[in-house]
């Protein structure tokens, strides 16, 4: 079922997504299937992350599927075409003169290990940039990822995080005090704290998320042990979504190494409730007037928040 029968908003708000970690663009061009386009991602000779449509204008060879990177510019599989860091073609076999074609260019940004790509229904220039992840003075795990496919639209998943009341019924943690949610333009930071029995012992903690754009979240737990998982949520196209989770984890109080045998244990438990979550969202319809009950006015708030993101101009 395509997402405009459940969802009647674009499916590609406006703003930067993340399409691949950098670990995962290395020499060989890699096809994208997101943003309701097909596009490939390569490296020029200096290292940078190049995002094309994927496309040859020649015969419509898809460049990601066997395609290679000659003198820092991609190369089509069936005719040797080239193409630059802007899209312009700079060779043509059999040419006489290099025919005046280019393929779109998309605006590219790599920030702490991820490689995002600017969308917007106007094709305009970027209207701001992607943070950097916020850093802590204690150190981290390297992340564990998570990821999912997702027959949702990308507003389900971020209006999730302002579920006031999911989180005691999905979660298992209930939360026990009001949140804030503080919005700056593209930004917002939601904050809450929330508790957690133990061994009947109740912990409670602060949790911070900062939003930047329809499409990044970072999450962050404070306590005895300070989490902290990026949620990057992606359109694919009129039917599904990208999820990626990124958790990491630093140590228990004082006990040294701890944060290695913890990340797992909540990379486990995010995959647990997303898992869920995910049968929920892929079921779901969007309603413009829902049923909102008392403690749960966040979700309101972040819906109006969004919008933005659907403006053209």
């Amino acid at each position: 079922m395509q997402l405009r029968e459940r969802f009647p908003m674009p499916t590609v708000p406006n703003g930067w997504y993340a399409v691949l970690l950098s670990r995962e663009l290395q020499r060989a061009p890699v096809p994208l299937h997101v943003l309701d386009h097909e596009l490939v991602a390569f490296r020029d000779d200096a290292r940078r992350p190049i995002v094309l449509d994927a496309f040859c204008p020649h015969l419509g060879t898809h460049l990601g599927h066997g395609g290679r990177v000659v003198d820092g510019e991609i190369e089509c599989p069936f005719h040797r075409w080239r193409f630059d860091a802007e899209g312009h073609c700079t060779y043509a076999t059999s040419a006489t003169t290099t025919p005046r074609v280019r393929v779109r260019p998309w605006h590219v940004r790599e920030q702490d290990g991820i490689i995002y790509v600017w969308s917007h229904a106007s094709s305009s220039e970027p209207s701001w940039e992607v943070p950097a992840m916020p850093q802590s003075d204690r150190a981290h795990t390297t992340p564990i990822h998570l990821r999912w496919r997702v027959p949702t639209h990308v507003q389900e998943i971020r209006e999730n995080i302002g579920d006031e009341t999911h989180f005691s019924v999905i979660h298992k943690l209930p939360q026990a005090g009001a949140p804030e949610l503080v919005t700056r333009g593209p930004f917002a930071t939601l904050r809450f704290p929330s508790r957690f029995d133990l061994l009947g012992r109740a912990l409670t903690f602060d949790t911070r998320c900062d939003m930047a754009g329809p499409g990044i979240l970072c999450m962050r737990t404070f306590g005895v042990v300070e989490t902290r998982v990026l949620v990057l949520s992606t359109p694919a196209d009129g039917a599904t979504s990208h999820l990626r989770l990124l958790v990491s984890s630093t140590n228990l109080g004082r006990v040294p190494l701890t944060r290695w045998m913890i990340a797992p244990i909540v990379a486990g438990l995010a995959k647990r409730d997303v898992d869920k979550e995910v049968n929920i969202w892929g079921h779901k319809r969007y309603l413009e007037r829902p049923t909102f009950v008392g403690p749960e006015r966040t979700q309101r708030q972040i819906r109006t928040w969004y919008r933005q993101f659907y403006e053209h101009g």
